[in-house]
């Protein structure tokens, strides 16, 4: 019989894990970070920081770790007993498994199908082969390379002698693991809930054992086959998961017009779209996958056509067939009405349907489908490389075509959830929907509580008291805990205490076109004046959050750490204190010294007065004449009100630089109506807009290099200063005792459908 003898406390979203060199060695991809497991003690005696961008695979070769990082497409050669990084190899848009053997590292990139072979002394690439879909775990060994394709269900046999595919191998639903033993390859097969023993002399299955729960990982040691599955969720199915969150309440249930965190969890598992991420925890969760289409296109025509073809028989709540015209109404109305509507502009006739709301929009020509084939095909009037990434936002969810503009009430759902109630600001309840089938368990499985109630409003103290006396299983969302609650916290419920990281940049926001910030020596005064990590104890609350310079947050393709506002700058790019002396000279040399400043603090925002009370002593010992207001939204009010600076938060609608900087920080993205501006700092820089759009461009054909522009565009913004960014937040949750199965999305947050009630 098998026990679990000590669970270990590693980093945010652990996921591979290798024994060597006498150590256990853990990737948290979410923290970007190592850690080094003692076996002996079952401690973590070392965390090696900065290893990459979203580390997932790892392995271990002679004297070094060998860290593939999907975020950024590279591979990190790092020395175990210094921590540092010794090469980085670029394999592409992303990099996921790494295995060792044949004097090569090989590598695998699920979203280009593809595994790399890199010159274990050098560290450069040999050659890039052509894999399967959703190339992702892999094995060396029997003379062949092993690859689980996880997308098409299938293991790819690469032969090292000539680089080439050998053969392509059916196995089960969502292959996740491969393991060598002697005379077998042995494949864990994630969605099919089975085991495939390949003969590699035969190079066909010879044998499937059901598992029936979902395997994560096998692995072959000392003669014995050890398979991680997970436990099963049958026991749990039913009862109501109770949700309490401080958040002023969801304002809209519609698809179009959905937009905060709790909307997204929400709408997530109501409805859907062409495209998802997959619903799982930490880094894996930011994978697009397809979702209501069959498959993830290629584009053509010069990345002008993007053509999908629908899964059939998928109905609506309602009965109702969904349709390829369906997803060209929810985007006509998204354009019209909703604020994510903007990213599909570049979908021929959208410019017109944003240009003119009052009329009729009409995509005829820029969705065209086809009923018989149940295809629909976008065209484009530009390449837009992160249009299936749009696709999987809540704005280009399927509804009826018959959906009028404006709706009062739920829509029609296509997920496992609908909505059985609503009253706005108060609280959602949410039911099965008895139309829903599993039609892809990576993209939308089925949910395991009967119902789903989630409340707004209320205090963090009230929301724990709930769950320490078992009247709720989640309290969320809270907008700052005062550092004995959260010490509490962390003392008596340390196990049921969840602080994960938020794709989510805070900051200091100055509108450049208002004075004294139309200068930039100013706002770059103010942003070397800071205490970040002052403000942002006073803001997210301590030891919450992680301090930064920059806009990009970390686990975004062409994230690097960089701070050029500190003291004594550090090689890392860390932050290390404020600079006072030098922001009193950049104040003296911009002419603005003496000059009234009013700070605003939007209500939505939820930082209280000790957060502005510090802001303008920053300001008045910079030489301004500082206030603080409170205010319901003055970025909407920002002309009348003449708004020179205030609190800001921008959290990401998907996990590319793109999505983060293209409505908030570009010149087509200012508009004079406030109601409908994202940039509220009024900001224009035309070089560095068409820095964004060569980083857009090269995404596809050239990822290594999109990366490292995307780095440029963020160290540029950060030298323009639009934003003092001071942090980037955490999602901290307490859940009750009878909570199982919790598991964190990047894209979704918490996956209320998946957890278990005991």
């Amino acid at each position: 019989k098998q026990v679990v003898v000590a669970p270990i406390q590693v980093g945010n979203g652990p996921d591979g894990i290798v024994f060597g060199a006498g150590k256990i060695w853990v990737t948290n991809g979410l923290d970007g970070t190592v850690s080094e497991i003692d076996p002996q003690t079952n401690t973590v005696v070392d965390v090696i920081p900065d290893v990459g961008n979203g580390p997932s695979g790892i392995a271990v070769s002679g004297r070094y770790l060998w860290v593939a990082n999907s975020n950024d497409g590279t591979l990190a050669r790092v020395d175990p007993v210094s921590g540092a990084v010794r090469t980085v190899t670029s394999v592409g848009s992303g990099a996921d498994g790494v295995a060792v053997g044949r004097g090569s590292i090989w590598v695998t990139n699920q979203s280009a199908g593809t595994v790399t072979r890199i010159d274990a002394r050098s560290g450069s690439v040999l050659r890039t082969i052509n894999a399967g879909s959703g190339a992702g775990a892999l094995a060396v060994g029997a003379g062949l390379v092993w690859v689980a394709n996880s997308l098409d269900g299938t293991v790819t046999e690469i032969d090292p002698s000539s680089d080439a595919v050998r053969s392509t191998i059916p196995v089960g639903d969502g292959p996740n693991g491969v393991a060598l033993a002697p005379g077998a390859i042995w494949v864990s097969n994630e969605l099919g809930g089975t085991l495939s023993r390949i003969d590699p002399a035969r190079g066909a299955v010879v044998r499937t054992v059901a598992t029936g729960n979902r395997p994560e990982g096998v692995v072959v040691d000392g003669g014995s086959l050890f398979v991680a599955v997970r436990a099963s969720g049958a026991a749990h199915r039913g009862e109501t998961l109770s949700v309490l969150t401080t958040s002023g309440g969801v304002p809209n249930i519609d698809p179009a017009l959905g937009y905060g965190p709790e909307e997204l969890q929400l709408l997530s598992v109501t409805n859907d779209g062409l495209t998802g991420f997959r619903r799982v925890s930490g880094i894996a969760g930011t994978t697009l996958v397809p979702d209501l289409a069959v498959s993830l296109p290629t584009p053509t025509g010069g990345g002008l056509f993007y053509s999908f073809q629908l899964r059939p028989g998928i109905r609506y709540s309602t009965g109702v067939l969904v349709r390829p015209q369906d997803f060209r109404r929810a985007i006509e109305r998204s354009l019209v009405e909703g604020d994510e509507g903007i990213y599909f502009s570049h979908i021929v006739g959208a410019p017109a349907c944003i240009a003119h709301p009052e009329k009729a929009c009409d995509l005829s020509r820029g969705v065209v489908v086809n009923a018989g084939s149940n295809t629909l095909t976008f065209h484009l009037s530009s390449p837009d490389p992160d249009l299936l990434y749009e696709l999987a936002l809540n704005a280009a969810y399927a509804v009826p075509v018959s959906t009028p503009l404006h709706v009062h009430g739920a829509l029609p759902a296509t997920g496992p959830y609908m909505f059985a109630s609503f009253t706005p600001k108060r609280s959602v309840r949410l039911v099965r929907n008895p139309r829903f089938r599993e039609w892809s368990p990576a993209a939308q499985p089925d949910g395991f509580p009967n119902q789903i109630v989630m409340r707004f409003g209320g205090t963090p103290a009230a929301h724990i008291a709930s769950v320490e006396r078992g009247a709720a299983d989640v309290a969320s969302d809270y907008a700052y805990i005062s550092p004995a609650v959260l010490a509490s916290l962390r003392t008596e419920h340390a196990s049921r205490l969840e602080i994960n990281p938020e794709g989510s940049t805070a900051a200091i926001v100055f509108n450049t076109r208002l004075a004294p910030f139309d200068n930039l020596k100013a706002r770059q005064a103010v942003s070397f004046a800071l205490d970040r990590q002052r403000l942002l104890t006073l803001t997210l609350g301590q030891s919450l959050g992680q301090v930064t310079c920059q806009i990009l947050p970390p686990n975004f393709a062409g994230y690097r750490r960089y701070c050029p506002y500190t003291v004594d700058p550090a090689p890392g790019g860390e932050w290390v204190a404020p600079d006072l002396a030098r922001a009193r000279e950049l104040v003296r040399e911009s002419g603005t010294f003496g000059e009234a400043v009013t700070f605003w603090i939007p209500r939505w925002i939820k930082f209280d007065a000790a957060a502005g009370r510090y802001v303008v002593s920053v300001l008045d010992s910079l030489g301004y004449k500082a206030r603080f207001r409170f205010a319901a939204d003055p970025y909407a009010h920002e002309n009348a009100l003449g708004v020179q600076a205030g609190f800001w938060a921008w959290y990401a609608d998907f996990a590319a630089p793109s999505g983060f900087v293209r409505n908030t920080l570009t010149c087509s993205s200012y508009t004079p109506i406030g109601a409908l501006n994202a940039n509220s700092a009024e900001f224009c820089d035309h070089a560095i807009d068409r820095e964004i759009g060569r980083a857009q461009l090269l995404q596809t054909s050239n990822p290594e290099a999109a990366a490292q522009l995307w780095a440029k565009v963020d160290r540029d913004l950060t030298n323009q200063a639009p934003w003092a960014s001071f942090a980037n937040g955490t999602v901290l949750e307490l859940i009750s005792t009878r909570v199982g199965n919790y598991q964190f999305n990047p894209a979704w947050f918490t996956l209320l459908d998946q957890l278990w009630l005991k």
